[in-house]
């Protein structure tokens, strides 16, 4: 009973297009499509290894590198892809890409002295000042 206009159907995505389609949702850099649809073709990832790339994916989003530059350094999806990444080892909870150095273990904001100011002064005792010079390079100058 065709009526002069057939329409062309598309059949249902399979299942593997159907993953790749959520890990293209997932991965916040859009660029070779294609290219990752191919390296996504070679791993054939089950449903296991799907969901370990989806979990990969979720951890690489909350480091440093991923968001250092408004996402300047993830890597690209095929290279993601095919360089097996989602066995990277990522570290777990808030403080991840934060050094440690600068942050104490319980906020967000830079450790302070518990000295404050003066400890400032304390810890820069026996230094002279910028302008101790300027004065010193002076009075050189006043005995020659």
């Amino acid at each position: 009973m065709a009526t002069g206009k057939e329409t062309c159907e598309q059949p249902s995505k399979t299942l593997i297009e159907r993953r790749f389609d959520e890990f293209w949702a997932a991965y916040p850099k859009k660029v070779g499509k294609k290219a990752a649809w191919a390296a996504w073709n070679k791993i054939k990832p089950d449903a296991e290894l799907h969901n370990k790339i989806l979990t990969a994916i979720g951890k690489a989003k909350l480091t440093d590198q991923w968001q250092r530059e408004n996402g300047r350094f993830i890597p690209n999806p095929t290279t993601w892809l095919n360089q097996g990444r989602w066995d990277d080892e990522y570290e777990d909870g808030p403080m991840n890409g934060i050094n440690s150095k600068h942050f104490d273990g319980h906020n967000q904001e830079p450790a302070t002295s518990p000295l404050g100011s003066e400890g400032k002064r304390d810890a820069l005792a026996g230094f002279k000042r910028a302008e101790d010079y300027y004065f010193y390079s002076r009075s050189i100058d006043k005995e020659k």
